[in-house]
């Protein structure tokens, strides 16, 4: 449900670049990618982004939305991810960044990685 959807932020060890999240608002960022990534608003972007992709994936499980939406198992739309993920940066005091760009860019370095291996937890990615 989303009213009760709460964010948690952890990094990986993992020199692959990586972020993924989990249904219950678990986002995971590799230290592989916190290498990669140019500066605190780049940084900012790449959560605003995943953090967009979750919500709309929570809406869209709503009976409420299912009723209502024309095809409710459509794919979402990059444009949809981008405009709620430039709302949060706006809101946050972020510059909104290039998302198309930042998001084709992590894509590259995700697909440069070898497969997946174990994930190991260093504990929350805000605690800086």
């Amino acid at each position: 449900d989303l009213a009760s959807l709460q964010f948690h932020f952890e990094t990986l060890r993992n020199p692959r670049p990586r972020i993924h999240h989990t249904p219950d608002g678990h986002i995971y960022v590799s230290d592989g990618l916190l290498k990669e990534v140019a500066d605190d608003d780049e940084l900012a972007g790449l959560l605003a982004l995943e953090m967009s992709e979750l919500i709309h994936e929570v809406r869209r499980e709503s009976p409420a939305y299912r009723k209502q939406a024309a095809a409710p198992d459509a794919p979402l739309t990059p444009a949809e991810v981008d405009a709620l993920a430039r709302q949060m940066l706006e809101h946050a005091g972020f510059p909104p960044a290039n998302l198309t760009a930042l998001r084709e860019r992590v894509r590259k370095l995700e697909l440069a990685g070898k497969p997946r291996e174990n994930y190991r937890p260093l504990g929350p990615a805000m605690a800086n």
